[in-house]
């Protein structure tokens, strides 16, 4: 991995790959977390819809036209901490596709119109996840543990997004699209040579100093039980829990991510192999916040078996933590698994 500083101020991190491909990102330190009052929630994730709807040099056919013409791919995602931007090209079309993507972070020109048509795409993203049971649920998990403020959809809410004009993104994006909060990832067969003399060449960075993050983990209010949905009209009823777990250095990293993988196999041998109660329980380990962790559980099972279910998790958990469930074949079989 090479790092430095391209002619804009800008920091790159470059990782040559012998691969035919190359894959270019904007990171941008800016997500939901960002989003400080109810009017803005959602507007992380509506930012990125709208870099690729056209700029002042292409317009959105064109953008789409050019790159699939060279082979290309192109993507945008948001999480709680960061929005990311990605383009894979092959090698030889390197330059076209940093263009590109440049040229939709630095010269968007957010048409209202088409603004008023991607709220449509939007709002059936955010009615995909709520009418998805474990999708609501893992919303409302996180709501309920961390507040509005900070456990809000990434995707936002519906009645925020009807609501919100171009000028209500461009205030948000003026606030955080600049200087130490964005950076390049640059990973595959292109050599350095030609990797500096394209970012120099396009690379546009506002290097003005962005608003300062004002999400704490410290200050987080955590607030968690198991959470329950049973859908009259199916015969399943879905359990979500979240837990957030402190893993301040490597040595705790390593022992939580272990824990995590011996919790899992431990949940599937009691709920599934020995009870019956339910098909397979989803234990896993994120990061949806910076520098916090969280433990989340899954499972869905017939309705009548929720209460036992309820307290076979419980009890596994504190199985596990007195240790009675950490045996060396279990954390030998957990290690195999989790690296």
């Amino acid at each position: 991995m090479r790092v430095f500083e391209a002619k804009s101020g800008i920091t790159v991190l470059y990782n040559k790959v012998e691969s035919p491909f190359v894959d270019i990102r904007y990171i941008v330190k800016c997500g939901s977390v960002d989003e400080r009052v109810k009017s803005e929630y959602g507007m992380a994730h509506a930012l990125e819809h709208m870099f690729f709807r056209g700029t002042t040099n292409r317009d959105y056919k064109e953008i789409e036209h050019e790159t699939r013409s060279m082979g290309g791919e192109s993507n945008a995602y948001t999480q709680a901490d960061k929005t990311v931007f990605l383009m894979n090209v092959p090698v030889e079309s390197f330059e076209a596709g940093f263009d590109i993507l440049s040229d939709a972070l630095y010269n968007s020109v957010f048409d209202p119109d088409l603004w008023e048509l991607e709220k449509g795409a939007i709002v059936s993203e955010i009615r995909g996840f709520t009418e998805d049971a474990v999708s609501t649920l893992e919303l409302k998990a996180f709501n309920h543990l961390l507040g509005d403020r900070i456990g809000h959809p990434i995707a936002g809410y519906e009645e925020v997004i009807k609501k919100a004009k171009v000028q209500d993104l461009l205030k948000f994006k003026d606030a955080f699209y600049k200087g130490s909060n964005i950076f390049i990832s640059i990973t595959g067969g292109v050599s350095f040579q030609q990797l500096n003399k394209v970012v120099n060449r396009y690379d546009n960075l506002d290097q003005s100093k962005p608003s300062k993050r004002e999400f704490s983990p410290g200050k987080m209010k955590f607030n968690m039980k198991p959470m329950k949905l049973l859908n009259k009209y199916s015969e399943q009823a879905h359990i979500y829990a979240v837990k957030p777990i402190t893993v301040p250095n490597e040595i705790a990293d390593f022992s939580s991510a272990i824990a995590t993988e011996c919790l899992s196999n431990y949940l599937f041998d009691q709920l599934r192999s020995e009870s019956g109660l339910c098909y397979g329980v989803d234990v896993a380990r994120t990061s949806e916040f910076p520098k916090v962790f969280f433990l989340e559980l899954a499972t869905s099972v017939d309705h009548k078996n929720v209460g036992a279910t309820l307290d076979g998790i419980e009890r596994s958990i504190d199985e596990l933590g007195s240790g009675k469930a950490l045996t060396d074949d279990r954390i030998e079989e957990a290690y195999g698994m989790a690296y």
